[in-house]
């Protein structure tokens, strides 16, 4: 660790990683419980929708928006 408080990941942990190019991101944990440090990559936003796919509930596209607030609006 420098004296700035940085330090150099070693190049095969950055190939494993898949953090090759300058200005790649990287996600620190700190887990005080266990004193260690978590190195890992960010998911990134396809990653993230395939996981969060059988979820995610599909809907038919609305045809007509007058329509469908009319037939929820509260009846007096």
């Amino acid at each position: 660790m420098t004296t700035k408080g940085t330090f150099t990941l070693p190049a095969a942990f950055r190939k494993k990683l898949g953090v090759n190019n300058k200005g790649d991101k990287l996600t620190v944990v700190l887990d005080e419980a266990n004193q260690r440090v978590i190195i890992s990559k960010p998911a990134d936003l396809a990653t993230l929708h395939e996981k969060l796919k059988p979820y995610i509930k599909t809907r038919k596209p609305l045809s007509n928006v007058s329509n469908y607030y009319q037939n929820r609006k509260p009846r007096v």
